[in-house]
């Protein structure tokens, strides 16, 4: 009979959002009928991270999550209208994306938010309501609850919640009407519209245009009304109740925020319909619907009880000081572990370009990827010695955008130590060359993931760093990742002065056991010290 179609993304907008969300969401499941839907649009919440459903759902209701539906607009799908806004969420995209793939079985669409918490009057259920409803469309007066009050109340018990609102509405004075312009009646429509579904498919749904930030619901309350007339007020049958979040400022509350034209939208609207607009809600775009009972991390625990093997002697030790320097690499269950996790939660299809010989870890991890991800584009080097000359890499598709690149390096640890050395200098000098942009310049994403394993404490590290922002990992996980450093003038020159120089003191160098060596491994320059034998910095 009903779909409610909210929107967010997993951060921290504005006061304690987790708590606020999880009220609303479970007081909304506690309020509808079995067949109805809850739409939850998360929009363009970072890669890698979990929805944000996903990752408060250990504090949802069994109710709210049964009817709970999680539809997940990404941030490779925003990007493209990045530069048309300086919002990291469109509400007229977003509430369209829920409107275009709600039930078509449902007669109503109630467009709100998840600060609202709703209270019937006379225990009936909303379900109940709507059903005896002729057409039209419905606002209501929103009542301001203070961020003490409802902090106090139960998330989990919306039942409860309901009651101790209903006593709290008159004992604090809570219900004022704030009445506002014709034709959405009430201040802040937005937070409750109910809508025909059959209408709002008719005029194309929200309009997208209005990338700047509010008065999106009074775009659409005038567009109704232009074939529905003014708003009813739905106040005889539900009381609606706003959990402030004042406390903190926000970007769209902040003071002098850009915010879209009240002309252009509301005041100069005559159609019910936006012109143009035929492809809404991401037409024809394949939208990734997730189910609360098969989220990432449960799945991620089922795949590796599939693919890693128990562990049944001592753990293993890895020494993070001079004894340990290049000679206690990770362990390859512990690696695939953390990889996993890495690799698998930035979504279903993941583009890999794995840079080494074949090796348990990556058995292991070819084994995880393609249980945990509906398809995984997946491109390999498997040399004895590291793959990176022009005319080899030409194989991989020149336009093809990469996801993660993985570096492993722990299969080289196997070998003759000088062999070592010459496949550390290949890996750096490919990172260089895709730094410095003259090398595979249309063959990597604007900004994929340099996955490294085990560059930490082994005479790598220095080396890796200086091409790539990694953050601190754990040295136990085995793995260090992060994107190519922007161009700085320092590196610049060094690699302009430098070559010319190297040949003379190259010279210099005589031997593993000289003192140039021992300092060189001493402050984990080894890698370096090999270069400088090799000709590092000559193009090859």
């Amino acid at each position: 009979m009903i779909s409610i179609i909210v929107y967010g993304r997993n951060d921290s907008y504005g006061y304690n959002l987790h708590k606020r969300a999880a009220l609303s969401l479970n007081n909304f499941g506690h309020i509808l009928g079995r067949d109805d839907e809850i739409i939850f649009v998360d929009y363009n919440t970072p890669s890698g991270f979990p929805t944000f459903p996903e990752a408060i759902a250990d504090t949802l209701t069994p109710r709210a999550k049964r009817l709970l539906r999680v539809l997940r607009v990404s941030s490779e799908q925003h990007s493209s209208l990045a530069p048309k806004t300086h919002l990291k969420t469109l509400e007229p995209l977003a509430r369209n994306v829920g409107l275009r793939r709600s039930n078509s079985n449902n007669k109503w669409v109630l467009s709100t938010n998840t600060d609202m918490l709703f209270v019937p009057r006379n225990n009936t259920s909303l379900s109940d309501t709507v059903a005896r409803l002729d057409d039209g469309h419905f606002g209501l007066p929103r009542f301001e609850v203070p961020e003490g009050l409802w902090e106090g109340l139960n998330r989990s018990d919306p039942e409860e919640g309901i009651h101790t609102l209903d006593r709290w509405a008159s004992q604090f004075h809570l219900q004022l009407v704030a009445e506002s312009w014709l034709p959405h009646r009430f201040d802040a429509p937005g937070d409750f519209q109910l809508l025909l579904r059959k209408d709002l498919v008719a005029i194309h749904g929200f309009n997208q245009q209005m990338v700047l930030g509010w008065h999106v619901d009074s775009n659409i309350s005038k567009r109704v009304t232009v074939i529905r007339g003014e708003a009813q007020d739905f106040s005889p049958y539900l009381q609606g109740f706003h959990c402030d979040h004042t406390r903190q400022e926000t970007p769209m509350h902040k003071s002098g925020a850009v915010q879209n034209s009240t002309f252009r939208f509301i005041d100069s609207v005559t159609s019910s319909v936006v012109k143009g607009q035929e492809d809404w809600g991401l037409k024809g775009v394949d939208v990734e619907e997730i189910r609360l009972d098969r989220s990432f991390s449960n799945r991620l625990v089922e795949v590796l009880h599939e693919t890693i093997q128990p562990q049944k002697s001592t753990p293993p030790t890895r020494r993070y000081n001079a004894s340990g320097y290049d000679v206690d690499p990770p362990h390859d269950s512990t690696v695939v572990t953390f990889l996993l996790d890495l690799v698998a939660s930035h979504g279903p299809r993941p583009r890999i370009l794995w840079l080494g010989p074949r090796s348990e870890i990556l058995n292991l991890f070819l084994e995880g990827i393609k249980k945990l991800s509906e398809r995984v584009d997946f491109h390999g080097a498997f040399p004895e010695r590291l793959i990176y000359t022009r005319a080899e890499l030409r194989r991989v598709p020149e336009r093809y955008g990469f996801d993660f690149v993985v570096f492993d390096l722990r299969a080289f640890w196997a070998g003759v130590p000088d062999i070592q050395g010459r496949r550390h200098t290949e890996l750096l000098s490919l990172i260089r060359r895709w730094w410095s942009g003259k090398f595979l310049k249309n063959s990597i994403s604007a900004e994929p993931q340099l996955i490294a394993i085990d560059a930490i404490n082994t005479s790598v590290e220095t080396e890796f760093n200086l091409w790539v922002s990694c953050g601190r990992t754990p040295y136990s996980i085995g793995i260090s990742h992060g994107v190519l450093r922007e161009r700085r003038g320092n590196i610049s020159l060094w690699q302009v002065f430098g070559k010319r120089y190297l040949s003379g003191l190259r010279r210099l160098i005589i031997g593993d056991e000289n003192v140039a060596s021992w300092v060189s491994k001493r402050f984990g320059f080894r890698t370096m010290t090999v270069a400088l034998r090799r000709g590092y910095f000559e193009e090859g």
